[in-house]
Parts: structure tokens; sequence; C-alpha cells
């Protein structure tokens, strides 16, 4: 039987469970976000002008600040997609000019 003052196999076992637990809560997560991603883009893509667009460019942004943080400050490792999203959006103003006509076009989906 092991023993150890400090380690109780069983604490540990839990611990780690529950670590797996939020790992896959935040895959699912994380999958639901590139879901929405995409939806996004295919109403971008019906948008006629940037101006139509600009509600769904602004829920955007806010996607790509929270994805920005997951990956940078807490070293989360996302999606090669949602990496691509949070490296191309990273100027909110600049992407939406230069990707407006982009997603329009089908050139640049997620």
């Amino acid at each position: 039987m092991f023993q150890d003052k400090f380690i109780d196999p069983k604490e540990m076992n839990a611990k780690l469970q529950e670590l797996v637990n939020d790992c896959k809560s935040i895959d699912n997560k994380l999958r639901l976000v590139l879901q929405e991603v995409k939806y996004i883009f295919t109403q971008i893509k019906d948008c006629e002008s940037e101006e139509l667009a600009l509600e769904y460019f602004k829920l955007l942004d806010e996607i790509q600040g929270s994805l920005a943080t997951i990956t940078y400050v807490y070293g989360i490792i996302v999606d090669y997609r949602l990496t691509q999203f949070i490296r191309d959006s990273e100027r909110f103003d600049i992407a939406q000019e230069y990707y407006f006509p982009k997603i329009r076009s089908g050139e640049y989906t997620i």
C-alpha cells in the first residue's frame, strides 16, 4: 500500500479526473464557438455592405478578444481555424475593411 504524508492517491485521482472533465468541457465550448464564428461568417457573406455587417464584425471582435486571452494568457491550444481567426482579426478596424470583401466572395472562410 502506497503511503506518503503529502500525497493521497485517491485525492490525486479525483483532482486529475476533475481536470480531464474540465478539459472536455472547454473543448466542447470551443467547438461551439467555432460553429458560431462560421455562422457569423455566413451572415456577413449575405450582407450587401460593410455597414450592414458592422454588428457581426463587432461580435467577431469580442470573440477574438476572448479567444486571444484563452490562447495567449492561459496557453490553451485552440483549433487551427480559431488560431487563424485570432491572428487575422487582431485589429478589428483593419480586419473588417480587409476581410469583408474576402468573406463576401468566399475567398476567406473559417
